[in-house]
């Protein structure tokens, strides 16, 4: 997740990881805690997903929303 992270901020033009924590409103380190293999709270990931432009569910799973291998409705076929 941390390494999403890093390339959200760059893909963006945040420079440094507290910019980032600023923006999101979080407190000086929580990035690093992240980066240390914490997990956020739901809360902070939605803040910090919100600030890069991305969906939380992006940061943790890597996966984009519009993944058609995501959608749990069945096809029509298998309905």
């Amino acid at each position: 997740m941390y390494d999403r992270i890093i390339e959200e901020m760059q893909r963006i033009g945040i420079k440094t990881v507290r910019e980032l924590e600023r923006k999101a409103d979080l407190s000086n380190g929580s990035i690093k805690s992240i980066k240390n293999g914490r997990m956020p709270s739901s809360d902070r990931l939605a803040r910090i997903a919100d600030v890069l432009g991305v969906s939380s569910n992006y940061l943790l799973t890597g996966k984009p929303d519009d993944d058609p291998f995501d959608d749990p409705t069945p096809p029509e076929e298998y309905a």
